[in-house]
């Protein structure tokens, strides 16, 4: 799991989103508001199809994400990534707070291991 997935806050703009992205080297933002709370997720083809039309991030955030606990089992976030054909999983904790992302990579190294 990554512990630390680049986040941003839905008051930004597009154009920070962008740049973030960039500086990071990912395609994809989990927002989450001040408190850190998981709001959902942009994409670059998101920002850059609504780059001309929309100026805050919280504009064409995608609030309706599947994501698992932080108990879940490593097969819900399989089972998740592969409904939704994604290669990764936000993990929420109680308090709807983003505590990490599962990826296919980490899912690699972990059954790896096993």
């Amino acid at each position: 799991m990554i512990k630390n997935p680049v986040t941003i806050q839905p008051e930004r703009t597009l154009t920070q989103a962008l740049e973030k992205m960039r500086y990071e080297k990912v395609d994809s933002l989990m927002v989450v508001d001040n408190k850190e709370k998981f709001v959902g997720l942009i994409t670059a083809n998101d920002v850059i199809e609504n780059f001309d039309n929309v100026e805050k991030v919280h504009e064409i955030t995608k609030t309706e994400v599947r994501y698992v606990a932080e108990d879940a089992k490593v097969s819900n976030a399989l089972s998740i990534m592969a409904q939704e054909q994604v290669g990764y999983v936000p993990v929420i904790d109680d308090n709807s707070r983003l505590k990490g992302l599962i990826t296919r990579s980490s899912l690699v190294n972990v059954l790896g291991r096993v």
